[in-house]
C-alpha cells in the first residue's frame, strides 16, 4: 500500500509538465480525476470477484496488480503527447486500485483465520 500511495501522490507535482506536453492548460487535466473516478467505480464493482480466486494465487495476483499500477504510471510521460492518450493511460493506471484493496483485505483476513500464521 505504501508503493501504491507513492505512485498516486507523484502525479500532483507532474501536472504542469504533463499539461505542457499535452499542450493543454493544467485545468484541462481535470479529466484525469474524472477518468480515475469512473474507472474506480467500474473496477470496484468487479473487484468482488476476487473472492473467487483461489488463495494460492492471492500474493501473485497482488504483485501483478501493483506492477500494473506502476507500469501504467511509467507510461504517463509517453502518453502525454495528447490529452486523449493521457486520459486513457491514466484510467488504465487506476484500474487495479479497488482490486488491490480487495486483495489486501483478503490477505489480511487470512492472517486471522489461522492463529499460527499471524506470527509468520
Amino acid at each position: 500500500m505504501m508503493v501504491f500511495g507513492m505512485i498516486c501522490s507523484a502525479l500532483g507535482p507532474s501536472i504542469p509538465w504533463l499539461a505542457e506536453n499535452a499542450e493543454v492548460s493544467p485545468e484541462t487535466l481535470g479529466y484525469l480525476p474524472a477518468a480515475q473516478s469512473v474507472m474506480c467505480i467500474l473496477s470496484g464493482l468487479a473487484s468482488s470477484m476476487m473472492a473467487l480466486v483461489p488463495r494460492k494465487y492471492h500474493h501473485g495476483l497482488l504483485c501483478l496488480m501493483t506492477l500494473w499500477l506502476g507500469g501504467f504510471f511509467t507510461l504517463l510521460p509517453v502518453a502525454s503527447s495528447s490529452i486523449y492518450s493521457l486520459v486513457v493511460v491514466y484510467a488504465f493506471q487506476v484500474l487495479p486500485r479497488p482490486w488491490i484493496g480487495q486483495m489486501t483485505n483478503l490477505l489480511v483476513s487470512q492472517l486471522y483465520e489461522v492463529p499460527a500464521r499471524s506470527g509468520d
